[in-house]
């Protein structure tokens, strides 16, 4: 389960860099779409999800697919006159865990907003401090990959 599951965190990765890569006259310019992140990474995240914590009911995993899709649709920039800065970072992060709160009836409570939690610190690590440690400021296409990779990984701490 845990290689199916980091096999789906690299194409979560893969789909969240293309949302945001802008068509470039490449082959896969078609995929160079926001909904492939957001349509792609909560599918994936919510097959990832199940996957992971099996008796989750339909519905629930049908509610977290729906809010992943729309908090992948912000990076809550508009809170600081679109800039986007760590604490932007830090509640899009939070605000991607949230959305399994809908599973709270197969997951408790802590263990959704430890995740929660640890995917805001880990945005805002990754998007903010990874970068000016390594010198790679401005490479966006590891900054969203690892995003993305993250999103999914981390239902493994459901």
């Amino acid at each position: 389960m845990v290689w199916a599951i980091l096999g789906l965190s690299v194409i979560s990765g893969i789909f969240y860099r293309l949302g945001g890569c802008g068509k470039r006259g490449k082959w896969y310019d078609f995929m160079c779409v926001t909904q492939t992140r957001d349509a792609g990474c909560s599918l994936l995240t919510t097959v990832a999800l199940n996957l992971w914590v099996p008796h989750i009911p339909w519905w629930a995993s049908a509610i977290h697919f729906g809010l992943l899709w729309g908090f992948l649709t912000t990076y809550w920039d508009f809170l600081n006159d679109d800039k986007e800065v760590w604490w932007t970072w830090v509640i899009t992060g939070l605000f991607y865990g949230l959305a399994a709160l809908s599973c709270l009836s197969s997951v408790g409570l802590w263990v959704v907003l430890l995740r929660a939690g640890a995917l805001g610190v880990g945005t805002m690590l990754w998007r903010v401090v990874r970068p000016s440690i390594a010198g790679l400021i401005g490479d966006d296409v590891l900054d969203e990959f690892g995003v993305g990779f993250m999103l999914t990984a981390s239902v493994m701490m459901l």
